[in-house]
């Protein structure tokens, strides 16, 4: 029952098929409102846009936002406004209805005339969890038996109810006061309904089935829960993909909420917005001074906090530039990160030549080795002797050096595995990393055409492969 996407570290796979379009087609909202008729894409409400592009600056988290944002719970008149909030880990948007046009995250929204559950639309966000394993866990439903708090088991009572298109439910119902449970499974989803009239219960479980019939949710393990109460469908859905939990929830509307998360799909930053606030400053000041293509990375491989602290300097020339980085310790003193750069190369030497003199393997002839397993079907070779670890990826060579042996395949191992789910550029590179007990100093080259790009970190080779992997041109 389920179709949409997968996507591989921070960057965005194919787009979530979208189920319908905003509410400004379906004239639920004054026409008049700014907020709903202009938008920043052809594909993302403004005001969506706008909480996106503060949470997209607040959390390390891959970002995932709706093309379709509810039904306003009937509103006619109103303006669309939203508040965010992010952390590295976690962000969360909801949308609501107000009087008069307001900011993101407006004060406004939580006094009179605003304010109260009927102006609440919707929202949606993530959270990332400690494992894969544990994401689909915490969408993982129990059938059987249902938790009634304080019931004795012996007194739920079970029968099964057919909800249409073959999908057969459990119903769990509780002496009263308690409330009735339908719950049923489509693919790698589970479904529940709680409220306290079956009649109204299982339409709307009959509803929804006939609505996935012929629409498709995210392929991935999920769970959909309503609260069907009198003042609403109080609908939340939950889905993992890797170790993030991503939710999209409607406060009025089983099938608004559903259908937005079916519009989900991978947000872009604005480019003034993909690249950390350090980097934006040096690589504005690079335009018009160099012939090298200005490409950066996205990504400075350090916790959000430091990140934040980070700054820069660029050295340039006619056909080169270089960006060395820096963050404070908040004293009023500076640390080294390392640098980032591009080089344009002539007739002689080429670029990939210069590449491939710098990558060229020692010759250890004399010097005893054994090839060793670095997980994910990768081999390498350990020279004992040296504390060496040599290995190959596709057109990628990687040479760890300077540790222990054990310290070396350890940290071989590790890179290992961070590439198996993350690329770097796709073409000719090289890595070398000395690993020593002060840090780990870690080079990557890479060509495209005539030009050699260049990443530096003093401290650590993972640091020195995310900066890598999240390269793009600025």
């Amino acid at each position: 029952m389920n179709g949409s996407s997968k996507y591989r570290s921070m960057s965005c796979g194919r787009l979530w098929r979208c189920a319908m379009s905003g509410l400004v087609s379906m004239g639920l909202l004054a026409a008049a409102a700014p907020a709903f008729a202009t938008t920043t894409s052809p594909s993302f409400n403004s005001v969506v846009a706008q909480a996106m592009t503060y949470v997209g600056a607040r959390t390390e988290l891959p970002l995932q936002a709706p093309t379709f944002i509810g039904h306003a719970n009937g509103a006619q008149h109103g303006y669309l406004a939203a508040t965010a909030s992010a952390s590295s880990t976690s962000y969360r948007v909801s949308l609501q209805v107000s009087t008069t046009p307001v900011g993101l995250n407006s004060p406004a929204l939580y006094q009179p005339p605003n304010g109260g559950l009927a102006a609440v639309i919707a929202g949606f966000g993530a959270q990332r969890v400690s494992s894969s394993n544990a994401a689909a866990q915490a969408v993982t439903l129990r059938m059987k038996p249902v938790s009634f708090a304080g019931v004795n088991q012996k007194l739920v009572k079970y029968a099964e109810v057919s909800l249409g298109h073959g999908i057969q439910g459990l119903y769990a119902y509780a002496p009263h006061p308690y409330s009735d449970v339908i719950e049923w499974r489509e693919g790698e989803w589970a479904f529940r309904i709680v409220g306290s009239y079956f009649p109204a219960d299982r339409s709307l479980a009959e509803s929804i089935v006939a609505y996935l019939h012929a629409h498709l949710l995210p392929e991935t393990h999920g769970l959909l829960t309503v609260y069907n109460a009198g003042d609403g469908q109080h609908t939340s859905l939950s889905w993992a993909f890797d170790n993030v939990i991503y939710t999209a929830w409607d406060y009025h509307h089983a099938l608004s909420a559903v259908q937005m998360a079916m519009s989900m799909k991978p947000y872009s930053m604005p480019p003034s917005a993909r690249f950390p606030s350090a980097i934006q400053g040096a690589m504005n000041s690079l335009k018009g001074q160099t012939t090298a293509p200005l490409q950066a990375p996205q990504n400075l491989g350090l916790p959000l906090a430091r990140a934040r602290l980070a700054r820069s300097s660029a050295q340039f020339g006619r056909s080169y530039y270089q960006v060395n980085l820096q963050y404070g310790n908040g004293q009023g003193m500076m640390n080294q990160i390392g640098s980032f750069g591009a080089k344009v190369f002539g007739a002689q030497p080429t670029a990939l030549a210069f590449l491939s003199q710098s990558a060229l393997a020692p010759n250890f002839a004399d010097l005893r080795w054994h090839t060793i397993s670095l997980g994910n079907g990768i081999s390498g070779k350990l020279y004992n002797q040296l504390g060496m670890v040599l290995w190959r990826e596709g057109l990628w060579t990687f040479n760890v050096q300077a540790g222990s042996d054990a310290a070396d395949v350890a940290l071989a191992e590790r890179m290992v595995g961070y590439l198996h789910t993350h690329l770097l550029p796709e073409t000719h590179g090289s890595v070398t990393v000395k690993n020593t007990p002060a840090a780990q100093f870690s080079q990557l080259y890479w060509v495209w055409g005539d030009v050699l790009y260049h990443v530096y970190s003093v401290h650590s080779a993972m640091q020195g492969l995310e900066m890598a992997v999240s390269y793009a041109a600025f």
